[in-house]
Formats: structure tokens, C-alpha cells, sequence
């Protein structure tokens, strides 16, 4: 059925405010339950655990820092909803990778994974 472009645009509307309250109550969650500072921490641990193939004086000098928070759902490995923590990884002031931490809508750790970008640093 053909809608209207006006009615379209008052369903638009009433959409991005349910949307938005959908995401303050996210956010609710992700302060609440601390996800940016438990990945920040994951990712620390992840890089000085040596189970990254880089010299520890490399990986003690990376700089970790917030990126982003992702919404995942209808996803192959998780059957409900989960949130995805993402944390850049800096050298000398370059990116060299991230690090990224899924976790349960109860803040319950699911994975997380370290990928480094910089090709010359993955056989230091």
C-alpha cells in the first residue's frame, strides 16, 4: 500500500522518539553496569597477557581509549540482544588496533578480542 510522504514523515517521527527513548534506557544499562571501564580493563589485560604475539615493551606502551557502544542483535553467535564495547589501541600516536568486548544486557562478559591493524607490529 502506497503511503502518503506527510503520513510517512509522522510515522518517522513518532518512530525516532521511541527509538530514542529506547536508547537512554541502553545507556541506563551501559552506566549502570560499567561496560566502558570493564572493557577498558579487558583490554589492558588482554594486551599484557602475552597471549598477543608482540614484545611487552610494545604492548605496555599501547594507549587504550572508548570508541564506541554497538546494539547487537539477530546475530550468529548470540540468540538475544547483547552490547559490543569497541576500544582503540594507539602507538606513538597511531592507531595500531582495537579491542572489542560483547557483553549480556546484564553486563555479564560474553567475548572479548584483541585485533592489531598495524601489520609491521604483528611479528615484533
Amino acid at each position: 500500500m502506497f503511503v502518503p510522504y506527510k503520513d510517512s514523515q509522522l510515522l518517522v517521527i513518532s518512530n525516532i522518539g521511541f527509538i530514542m527513548s529506547f536508547m537512554q534506557e541502553l545507556d541506563v544499562i551501559i552506566k549502570k553496569e560499567n561496560l566502558k571501564q570493564k572493557a577498558l580493563d579487558g583490554a589492558k589485560n588482554r594486551a599484557s597477557s602475552g597471549e598477543v604475539y608482540i614484545d611487552k615493551d610494545i604492548t605496555e606502551s599501547f594507549e587504550f581509549f572508548f570508541k564506541s557502544h554497538k546494539l547487537r542483535y539477530k546475530h550468529m553467535d548470540h540468540a538475544y540482544p547483547a552490547i559490543e564495547t569497541k576500544i582503540g589501541i594507539k602507538l606513538q600516536n597511531k592507531d595500531v588496533g582495537y579491542y572489542t568486548q560483547t557483553f549480556e544486557l546484564v553486563g555479564m562478559s560474553l567475548h572479548g578480542v584483541l585485533v592489531v591493524t598495524n601489520e609491521g607490529l604483528k611479528h615484533k
